[in-house]
């Protein structure tokens, strides 16, 4: 058998790396929203919300090369008139919380958007139509972010369709990330 003081000193290790893990993760996190919306803005400058940008122009999509100046500007303006995704995850949980953890995005996503006019975040590119014309940016980004939450954990996957369902995980993250 293994000592304790052993298991305890392998626990202790663990523990560092798994915040080591969590502080990547983060700056990771943070990396990606700003390239999805880098994306984000590149589409609607182009009209091109199909996701059809990076198999015309992978080197670009992957940042294998530069805007011409021209078109940085632009995109740059399209991003600052826009809410920041992970704006969103607070958001979502919150209302989640408020609910007692779970309920219909028709009854969830108004309370989103009141939080996130509450704090100014949401911009006017955020109240413009997608694309294909079918909903608001806002709308459809929580709703894209509610995905990314599920495939991390914090949101429930496999609940009925249209319910969100706030996780253990999710409670932790939420409680971790705001204050």
């Amino acid at each position: 058998m293994i000592p304790k003081e052993e298991l305890n000193k392998w626990a202790r290790e663990l523990d560092v790396r798994i915040v080591a893990i969590q502080g990547q993760i983060g700056s990771l996190q943070k990396e990606l929203t700003d390239l999805q919306r880098k994306r984000a803005a590149i589409e609607d400058l182009t009209g091109n919300g199909t996701g059809s940008l990076s198999k015309d122009k992978p080197a670009l999509a992957l940042g294998g090369s530069e805007l011409p100046p021209s078109a940085a500007g632009k995109v740059a303006e399209r991003i600052s008139k826009h809410a920041p995704y992970m704006d969103y995850w607070p958001a979502i949980l919150k209302v989640l919380v408020e609910m007692e953890g779970k309920g219909h995005l028709d009854d969830i996503l108004p309370r989103v958007k009141q939080k996130m006019e509450a704090k100014g975040l949401l911009g006017p590119i955020d109240y413009e139509d997608v694309p294909s014309g079918a909903e608001e940016r806002w709308r459809n980004t929580a709703r894209w972010q509610r995905k990314a939450m599920a495939d991390r954990g914090l949101l429930r996957v496999g609940s009925p369709r249209g319910i969100w369902e706030i996780t253990d995980e999710g409670r932790a993250w939420l409680q971790k990330n705001t204050r």
